[in-house]
């Protein structure tokens, strides 16, 4: 006998069983609303002391809305990105949980983001100890989050060089999944399970000259306070659309550079489809020529992809002829290392594409102001359309001092030929650019 109507057995009544012997009782628990209830099953028998029996029982009907880590590998030394995953049946607008992490493990704050399941939602967070942070994710005109499963947020890490290789444990605690009537919808939440290991990742090494901000020995930072926080490689021609964003430019920084890694036997073959998982990357160019991350000061972590060939480096630029090194990089301790600034034969393709600056200083070619790989009469044009504007971060402004001035047009002409200024008299800007041949051309195999 049940005493709730959630409970019920498929077994058939009456039974016998023996003396000594026992029966498996099946109690089946089915709710469509969610909630607890308690009940009882009374056992009627023959029973001389025990009749009836009683048997308390207890169900939960629930809505399976998780929040979860999947399990995850890391490197001593190596950043990577730890996924927040959301599972949800019903419709949330919000979420919030505590996350401790164990000891020599760090997060990227500032670099902490949604992702494309968010629609007008916002972040706050807070480090609530050393090894512990709070999240909060909430929409003001409480729209929901997007789709019923993946990653909601992701958590960039990096495991400090001395942390001990095992397996860590990523806990969630004060956790909220909240519907648009503030009600809290989740059912449980899954702990990361983290493992760390020796392997120490290799780090990218490379020295580069920008021609347009040379100053005899290094680069001008002049266009510092103009720089954006995030990467300005997402539009055409680049079309790359990855989330590299600080909360301020660091020190010392000359520009954004796109930086591209690329595995292959020889230069010819280096090819597009040759790039390196995880690459291209978007980094810091400062002022001695030397490429960084986006804290200012490390080197690019190349990760941990097989590299089984040559690696070859490609920089890319919003106002100069991109180049590719035209050997492998070297490889020193944990650094793959290459120094485009101490010779001519150093970009592939050589001067066809690369130039001498100064005082035995090799540099990436200025003027091209539109990206297509040639220093042409289009980026003339484009000069000539910003021309006069101020405090400005364009890619007209080739020398790289925030203004649009007859500087620059000197940077272009310089590279397109002295003796190709004469026809820029002509009104028809197609019949210059078919009898005025570049001067150099990006030797990128990029077809």
């Amino acid at each position: 006998m049940f005493s709730s109507e959630y409970f019920k057995s498929s077994q058939t009544f009456p039974v016998t069983i023996e003396p000594s012997q026992f029966l498996d009782l099946p109690v089946e628990f089915e709710k469509g609303v969610k909630g607890a209830v308690t009940g009882t099953l009374k056992i009627l028998s023959n029973d001389p002391d025990e009749n009836p029996f009683t048997v308390q029982l207890a169900g939960t009907a629930f809505t399976p809305n998780y929040i979860l880590i999947n399990p995850i590998s890391i490197s001593k030394g190596e950043s990577k990105i730890i996924p927040i995953e959301i599972q949800n049946q019903e419709s949330f607008v919000a979420f919030q949980f505590d996350l401790t992490y164990p000891s020599g493990l760090t997060p990227d704050i500032n670099n902490i983001a949604l992702t494309s399941r968010k629609q007008d939602h916002q972040l706050a967070i807070s480090a609530l100890t050393s090894t512990s942070l709070r999240i909060i994710a909430f929409s003001l005109s409480q729209k929901t989050f997007t789709g019923s499963s993946g990653p909601v947020l992701n958590i960039p890490f990096t495991a400090g060089a001395t942390m001990t290789p095992g397996i860590y444990n990523l806990a969630f605690s004060n956790s909220v999944l909240s519907n648009v009537s503030s009600q809290n919808i989740l059912h449980s939440t899954t702990d990361g399970v983290l493992t760390v290991t020796d392997f120490i990742p290799k780090k990218l090494n490379t020295t580069v000259v920008l021609e347009g901000g040379f100053n005899g020995s290094g680069m001008n930072t002049k266009i510092r306070n103009f720089l954006p926080l995030k990467q300005p490689y997402n539009i055409a021609p680049w079309g790359y659309n990855g989330n590299e964003t600080v909360a301020s430019i660091p020190s010392d920084v000359v520009d954004w550079v796109l930086v591209e890694l690329r595995q292959a036997a020889t230069p010819a073959t280096a090819l597009p489809a040759t790039t390196l998982t995880g690459w291209p990357k978007a980094c810091f160019l400062k002022s001695n020529g030397s490429i960084v991350d986006l804290d200012g000061t490390s080197f690019p972590t190349i990760g941990n992809p097989p590299i089984t060939g040559n690696l070859y480096v490609v920089i890319r630029h919003r106002n100069h002829l991109a180049i590719m090194s035209s050997t492998g990089m070297t490889l020193a301790g944990d650094n793959y290392v290459y120094n485009f600034t101490d010779g001519i034969s150093k970009a592939n393709g050589g001067s066809s594409g690369y130039k001498l600056l100064s005082g035995g200083i090799y540099g990436m070619v200025s003027g091209d102001a539109d990206s297509d790989g040639n220093i042409s009469v289009l980026d003339f044009t484009k000069w000539a359309t910003d021309f006069g504007k101020t405090n400005v971060y364009l890619s007209s402004d080739i020398d790289a001092d925030g203004q649009i001035s007859v500087l620059d047009f000197t940077k272009w002409a310089t590279n397109f030929g002295m003796s190709n200024i004469t026809p820029l008299k002509s009104s028809n800007l197609q019949e210059l650019e078919n009898q005025s041949p570049t001067s150099y051309k990006s030797q990128v195999p990029d077809k």
